[in-house]
């Protein structure tokens, strides 16, 4: 079943990917430290949608029930 964090998480590396792709080949100093900064956001966030889904965790302040 797709959840919504399941989709954002697809978003985070679909988006961390094309925009990593993207600073490789520009050659503005400023634009690729911008498109670096979005990129490793959206990877790191996606990252760690994915590891609390891995781990059972929900989108809560709890711990998994056991």
């Amino acid at each position: 079943m797709r959840t919504p964090s399941d989709t954002v998480a697809s978003l985070g590396l679909a988006i961390g990917g094309a925009f990593g792709l993207a600073d490789t080949f520009v050659a503005s100093a400023p634009l690729r430290e911008t498109l670096w900064a979005i990129d490793g956001v959206a990877l790191v966030a996606a990252a760690a949608l994915l590891t609390m889904k891995t781990s059972g965790w929900a989108m809560t302040a709890s711990p998994p029930a056991s």
